[in-house]
């Protein structure tokens, strides 16, 4: 849902999980990264090997099952995304916890989107780079539905996505 209007040959996915639905999305099976092993260098060499590539141009990396990895002590990852309007590069990361995205990334998303959180300590890391007031909505997403914020105007709206 949330990649629809991205150019299919613009996306780039480390399937962390090894999810079939990649594979049925019309993304060239080349983009579709699945780690042999789920280690900080193999996460790195994979970011580099997409970000480096000479023939990808306004890439979107999709990062599904991010928290196998140790997203918060990953230099490249964090530079990627603090740069990433430099590099045209935009991405998605998909996480079970907030807390395990480095704060830096949501300060230079445009937009980001959260679904349903029932852990407090999600809500609480949420409350340093959103209002506690938006945070707390969190807790009361229904279900197939996602709390848009954009950072740069403090604007959020929920998304009920029809499946």
């Amino acid at each position: 849902y949330l990649t629809k209007k991205i150019p299919r040959e613009s996306i780039y996915v480390i399937n962390s999980g090894a999810a079939g639905q990649w594979y049925h999305m019309n993304i060239n099976k080349n983009h579709i990264y699945i780690p042999t092993e789920y280690s900080d260098e193999e996460f790195s060499r994979i970011l580099k090997e997409i970000v480096t590539n000479p023939k990808a141009k306004n890439i979107f990396i999709v990062i599904d099952d991010a928290d196998n990895f140790k997203l918060k002590n990953n230099d490249i990852l964090r530079s990627i995304f603090i740069n990433s309007r430099r590099l045209n590069v935009g991405g998605m990361l998909i996480v079970r916890r907030l807390s395990w995205v480095p704060i830096e990334i949501y300060d230079y998303s445009k937009y980001a989107f959260f679904a349903r959180q029932n852990v407090d300590c999600s809500i609480f890391y949420a409350s340093y780079f959103i209002p506690k007031e938006i945070a707390r909505k969190l807790k009361t997403l229904p279900q197939y539905a996602f709390l848009a914020y954009r950072p740069e105007t403090g604007e959020s709206k929920i998304i009920k996505v029809k499946i």
